[in-house]
C-alpha cells in the first residue's frame, strides 16, 4: 500500500563534456520509507540508513527516460531518470539549491538528513505503473 503524501527532490547527474551538472525534479505525492540503521565495521559505526522511494507514474512532472537515453539528450533538464550510483534524492523540496556548487552531493549531505544515492531501480508497468527506487 502506498502512502503518497511526501515530497522528494530528485537530482539527475549529467556530464555535458566539460563539467558535471545537476538537474532537479520535484516529485510530490510519493511514498518514502526510510530505515535507520547502524553498520558496525572494524569497531567504527557508519551510517547505514536506507530508503525505498515509490513513485506513481501519475505524479511525474517530466518525461522519464532510461539512463543511457537520458545521457544523450541535448536538453536533459526537460527529462528525468534514475541512474544507479550517480543520481540522488532528498526528502523535501530542495529545488532552490545552487547546483553549481563544487562537490554538490557532499554539500547536500551536510544540508539534509534524508538524502540517498540511487542504489536500485525497479519499473512496474502493471495495474499500477510505478517505480520502486532503492536508496543508500
Amino acid at each position: 500500500m502506498f502512502w503518497d503524501n511526501k515530497t522528494v527532490t530528485l537530482f539527475n547527474r549529467f556530464y555535458d563534456g566539460t563539467k558535471e551538472c545537476w538537474y532537479p525534479t520535484l516529485l510530490s505525492g510519493v511514498d518514502l520509507v526510510v530505515t535507520k540503521g547502524i553498520n558496525v565495521s572494524q569497531g567504527n559505526k557508519a551510517d547505514a540508513d536506507t530508503a525505498k522511494l515509490y513513485v506513481d507514474d501519475a505524479v511525474l512532472q517530466k518525461r522519464y527516460l532510461a539512463p543511457l537515453v537520458y545521457a544523450r539528450q541535448e536538453h536533459p533538464e526537460e527529462y528525468m531518470t534514475f541512474t544507479e550510483g550517480k543520481d540522488f534524492f532528498v526528502e523535501g523540496d530542495a529545488t532552490s539549491q545552487d547546483t553549481d556548487k563544487a562537490n554538490f552531493f557532499e554539500y547536500m549531505r551536510k544540508q539534509y538528513d534524508n538524502i540517498f544515492k540511487v542504489a536500485s531501480v525497479a519499473r512496474y508497468e502493471d495495474v499500477l505503473p510505478h517505480f520502486e527506487v532503492g536508496g543508500k
